[in-house]
């Protein structure tokens, strides 16, 4: 049987918020993993996905942790999270593509 041959791009991964649960890309990866399709995801949308995703999440990151929430920087775990986090989320940000 012939499998349909699937080319997945950047923009994709971006307009679907990149893996969330119950998301158009991770119903394709399963498809692909119980064989009724194959992805073709190049090296360089890959790259473009990672830097992305890690641009995004630092994004979010320094709106967390910005001057609008300074309220919470009286509390020692907000205080933490925001001193310590920009290396935790690019990696977990990188972790996501790992999968």
């Amino acid at each position: 049987m012939d499998r349909d041959i699937v080319f997945i791009d950047t923009n994709v991964f971006v307009s679907e918020n990149y893996f969330l649960e119950d998301n158009s890309i991770n119903r394709l990866l399963n498809l692909a993993q119980d064989g009724y399709l194959s992805i073709l995801w190049p090296k360089i949308a890959y790259n473009e996905v990672k830097a992305h995703i890690v641009r995004d999440m630092e994004h979010s990151f320094k709106q967390v942790c910005g001057k609008e929430y300074k309220v919470l920087r009286n509390h020692p775990a907000f205080l933490k999270y925001c001193q310590n986090g920009s290396k935790e989320v690019k990696k977990k940000a990188l972790e996501l593509l790992e999968k």
